[in-house]
């Protein structure tokens, strides 16, 4: 009987290993993991050693979460029935959909770059809710953070405003953060889980909540905060602080979607520059903004160096996607604008002057 219970153990071990994706860029590293619908985020702390830090707890993935609410019924994704799933990778990252009989939501993973550095330094995450069903129906989603790297050192979490937290806390739309950042306890000059919540082309939550994990996760939906609680909640959830943000129910017409956008990344001072609009093809502003040379002008680029080497992984990515996406134009020309053209010659340009700086002219 034990070896058979150990079998069984062993075989859905197998099962989720080869259910998840794993997508990497620069200094990135981002894994999906299906029939769950979670996902891991890593930043590449020690290149030399290849050492990943984990910006989330990864010894459980399930402890950070979506939750959608539709019309008063709330899903946990990746635990309702109502939704059949499937993850699949993208040309700039990857993807979970979900399908149901009136929803169809797509977390989209794309990697970017931060304004001052040359290579992949944070993930995009796109969210669209469609309403499949004939009438109108209001939606909301809500995101728990099980964050981990701030809890040894007690700092918790940093805003512009804030060095540390000590108790729950929490921001409206109305006085919102632009970002909250989770610093590594043993590395917080360099490693930082950073979530950007305003700016151009991010969504900015109606309500962000900083608690106790248990707490939050065993909440449905809306949270009732106290500033006099603590990250802890005895007997078994001791200094264990996660984040929630809110996206509130709105009305979603008939055929639309619902769209939120926000940034997983490392700690940047000089931000991320998404774009909130304009005519040319998504897939490829992306490869455009990973193209920019003009992120080279202040980058060591000594022959053999880690910097070298990451520049040059990350550029071979961008050249990869370039092509994936001329074939695709090519197949189907009659919707290529003239700003996809603009665009494309434009990163052909970029790279063939990232080209010139490799080799020191």
């Amino acid at each position: 009987m034990k070896q058979q219970i150990l079998c069984v153990i062993l075989f859905l071990i197998m099962v989720t290993s080869l259910t998840a994706l794993e997508v990497s860029d620069g200094q990135m590293k981002l894994v999906l993991y299906n029939n769950i619908g979670r996902f891991s985020v890593y930043y590449l702390s020690d290149a030399e050693k290849q050492s990943y830090t984990s910006f989330f707890l990864d010894s459980d993935v399930r402890t950070s979460l979506l939750t959608i609410v539709a019309d008063s019924k709330v899903y946990r994704m990746g635990e309702s029935v109502a939704f059949k799933e499937a993850i699949e990778k993208t040309s700039n990252g990857a993807k979970i959909v979900w399908i149901s009989n009136s929803l169809e939501i797509v977390e989209d993973f794309s990697f970017i770059s931060s304004n001052s550095s040359a290579i992949t330094d944070g993930v995009h995450v796109t969210l669209s809710i469609t309403n499949k069903s004939d009438s109108d129906m209001k939606i909301g989603a809500r995101y728990l953070f099980d964050t981990v790297l701030g809890e040894s050192s007690y700092v918790h979490f940093k805003t512009p405003f804030q060095d540390s937290m000590t108790n729950e806390t929490f921001f409206t739309k109305s006085d919102m953060i632009d970002y909250w950042v989770s610093p590594s306890s043993n590395d917080p000059e360099n490693v930082a889980l950073q979530v950007v919540t305003k700016g151009s082309g991010i969504t900015t939550p109606d309500k962000v909540i900083f608690a106790n994990w248990k707490r939050l996760n065993e909440t449905a939906w809306n949270y009732t905060e106290s500033s006099s609680r603590n990250f802890t909640q005895m007997p078994y959830s001791v200094n264990d602080s996660a984040v929630c943000h809110y996206y509130d129910p709105v009305v979603v017409k008939s055929g639309s979607a619902l769209n939120i956008s926000f940034v997983i990344a490392n700690y940047s001072s000089s931000g991320f520059s998404i774009s909130s609009s304009g005519s040319t093809d998504s897939a490829i502003k992306d490869i455009l903004a990973k193209a920019d040379a003009g992120k080279l002008e202040n980058t060591k680029l000594s022959s053999g160096s880690t910097t070298m080497i990451l520049n040059l992984k990350s550029d071979i990515t961008t050249i990869s996607n370039l092509i994936i996406e001329l074939n695709k134009k090519l197949a189907d020309t009659e919707n290529v604008t003239e700003a996809d053209i603009e665009s494309l010659k434009k990163i052909i340009t970029e790279l063939e002057d990232k080209l010139k700086k490799y080799k020191g002219k």
